[in-house]
């Protein structure tokens, strides 16, 4: 992800932060039912504490959406595990691998993308209002990040390796 596409208006800014939250959303609420469904309760609630907020402020962006006018954003282009456009399978293999660390890694990678994006729009867009509303999606991506490298810090590490199993094993 990067500014490939123009953002020269608040509008622009708009459709991307209404991608990005739409996107965010979306991933913490299946986040957080893979995790409830596994037991993971706390992380579980942390995702689905994330997917609220990110649905707030996706009301309060296509509300103002409306009032600017439309926006083209591919709803790809702030996607956390594709590419391009989503493939569903693919999503099903992630999740089965997936463990609490897996997904608290997967949302502060995208989270740090996205922000690192709206910084950068901030710095360039030329809009005064695009920039400002560029740098309040900076501040709730750091919000966001501060909330998940908390809670990457308490979670288990997977066991991938030999060497992670002998850690456990041998008592020193």
């Amino acid at each position: 992800m990067g500014t490939q596409l123009p953002i020269g208006t608040a509008a622009d800014v708009c459709a991307h932060a209404l991608a990005a939250e739409t996107e965010a959303m979306s991933r913490c609420s299946e986040f957080a039912d893979y995790l409830e469904a596994r037991g993971d309760e706390e992380t579980a609630r942390l995702f689905r504490t994330l997917a609220q907020e990110d649905s707030r402020h996706s009301v309060a962006l296509a509300e103002r959406m409306s009032a600017e006018g439309p926006a083209a954003v591919p709803f790809w282009a702030h996607s956390w595990l594709d590419e391009g456009p989503a493939v569903p399978a693919s999503h099903g293999f992630v999740y089965h691998l997936m463990t609490p660390y897996h997904a608290l890694t997967i949302a502060l990678t995208a989270e740090r993308r996205a922000r690192r994006f709206f910084e950068q729009v901030a710095q360039e867009c030329a809009d005064p209002e695009g920039r400002a509303l560029a740098a309040e999606m900076v501040r709730e991506e750091d919000a966001h990040i501060g909330a998940l490298e908390q809670a990457l810090q308490k979670a288990p590490r997977p066991l991938v390796s030999e060497a992670d199993y002998e850690q456990i094993l041998i008592r020193r």
